[in-house]
């Protein structure tokens, strides 16, 4: 089947499909930050209380943490907007444990939540880090790919002129 496709047709294939990648990749980057900037939704996550205790992240287990505690997770039953997005905390503040958000993942993520006003949430990732690593990644695929193209395209042409010069030789010696 893909011996029959002309070199034409498999380019633009392969640029379509390329292109159709693009989109599903943006279509996901927008999907991805709407969920995330989502404000009030509970998720179902395991958290790090001030006192060093772990809690599921269920409304039966939020009702069950002291007052000054359920302040400082305000983000899971109140509306609450992203004022700092995921971030690494200061050596200051790793040493100084303050906040205390700080200690267990080493980044933080500043909100304002409707009522209880402004927080810090420990986060896992730093989203600009990840995008940076994701173009990093992808810029090396796409030069192994025209690395790759090259290579083959070295070749090609090698395979075409062996097979010239033993045509040529055929009709030399028949002649």
């Amino acid at each position: 089947m893909i011996e029959s496709c002309t070199k034409r047709r498999m380019i633009l294939s392969i640029i379509v499909l390329g292109l159709l990648t693009l989109v599903v990749l943006i279509l996901e980057e927008l999907i991805t930050s709407e969920i995330g900037s989502n404000g009030g939704h509970l998720q179902n996550t395991t958290l790090h209380t001030s006192t060093g205790s772990l809690i599921n992240a269920n409304p039966s287990n939020v009702k069950q943490v002291l007052p000054e505690e359920k302040k400082k997770m305000c983000w899971l039953y109140e509306e609450y907007k992203v004022i700092q997005e995921c971030s690494f905390c200061t050596d200051f503040e790793l040493s100084s444990k303050t906040p205390a958000e700080c200690t267990h993942t080493g980044l933080k993520e500043i909100l304002r939540c409707e009522t209880s006003g402004t927080v810090f949430r420990s986060c896992s990732r730093v989203l600009s880090i990840e995008k940076r690593r994701f173009w990093i990644f992808e810029s090396l695929m796409l030069l192994s790919m025209v690395i790759s193209y090259g290579i083959v395209k070295i070749r090609w042409s090698q395979l075409e002129r062996k097979t010239v010069k033993q045509i040529e030789r055929r009709l030399a010696a028949g002649h």
